[in-house]
C-alpha cells in the first residue's frame, strides 16, 4: 500500500472519485444513503453479518480479479473525511482489509467501479451491468444477503430508521423486485408501510 501526496490525490483521484460517488460520502453523518452517481450503471448490497460475508479474503479476491478483467493493475483506496488516498497493487496476491468505515471508498483509477464500506458491516459496491453481473457469477448468493442484514439490523433495533430503505432497493434491484423486498421486509417488522411505496 502506497500513500500519495495531496497535490496528485486533488489532481488526478478526486475527479475520479466525483465520477464513481455522489458527494454524500464526504458526509458521514450516520444516514443511509445511495453514494453512487448516475454514472454507474448497477450496484450490489454487500453485508458483512451473514453465512458469506462479503468483508473476507475469498470475497476480495473475486473483487480483484473482477477488476483485473477490467485492465486494473492498482486502485485508490480514499479516506474521503481526511481527504487522503493509497494505492493498492493489484497484481501481488494478499490481503485488503475491509474497514466498515463510512468515510472510506475504494475505486478503480479508471471510474469503472467503486466501493463504499459503511461503519453498520454493510457496503454497497458500484460499476457497469457486466461487471457487476461477473460479481454475481462468482457469488452467486450474494443477493440473497439482504434478508441476512435486514435480521441483523433488526436486532440491533434500527428498525425506526427506515425511511433508506424505499430508494436504496429500487436502486440495486430495479422496481418490481424492490417491492417484493419491502414487502418482506414489513412482513418481519423491519420497515412501516408508508404512502410513498405504495
Amino acid at each position: 500500500m502506497e500513500p500519495m501526496l495531496q497535490e496528485d490525490y486533488l489532481k488526478n483521484v478526486y475527479p475520479v472519485l466525483m465520477k464513481v460517488f455522489n458527494d454524500s460520502i464526504f458526509q458521514p453523518s450516520g444516514q443511509i444513503v445511495y453514494p453512487f452517481s448516475s454514472s454507474l450503471e448497477a450496484s450490489l448490497f454487500l453485508c458483512a453479518q451473514c453465512k458469506n460475508p462479503f468483508d473476507t479474503q475469498v470475497f476480495w479476491n473475486t473483487l480483484r480479479n473482477a477488476a483485473l478483467n477490467l485492465g486494473d493493475t492498482f486502485i485508490y483506496e480514499v479516506d474521503t473525511l481526511e481527504q487522503y488516498c493509497h494505492i493498492i497493487s493489484l497484481e501481488q496476491q494478499g490481503d485488503c482489509t475491509l474497514t466498515h468505515s463510512s468515510w472510506q471508498v475504494k475505486l478503480s483509477p479508471s471510474g469503472a467501479w467503486g466501493l463504499h464500506e459503511n461503519m453498520e458491516g454493510f457496503s454497497f459496491l458500484g460499476g457497469s451491468q457486466s461487471f457487476i453481473n461477473s460479481i454475481r457469477q462468482a457469488c452467486p448468493e450474494i443477493d440473497d444477503q439482504f434478508f441476512e442484514f435486514l435480521t441483523a439490523w433488526k436486532s440491533l433495533d434500527y428498525a425506526t430508521d427506515d425511511n433508506w430503505l424505499p430508494e436504496i432497493l429500487l436502486r440495486i434491484f430495479g422496481d418490481e423486485r424492490a417491492k417484493e423486498l419491502l414487502e418482506e421486509a414489513r412482513k418481519m417488522d423491519v420497515y412501516v408501510s408508508s404512502t410513498s411505496d405504495k
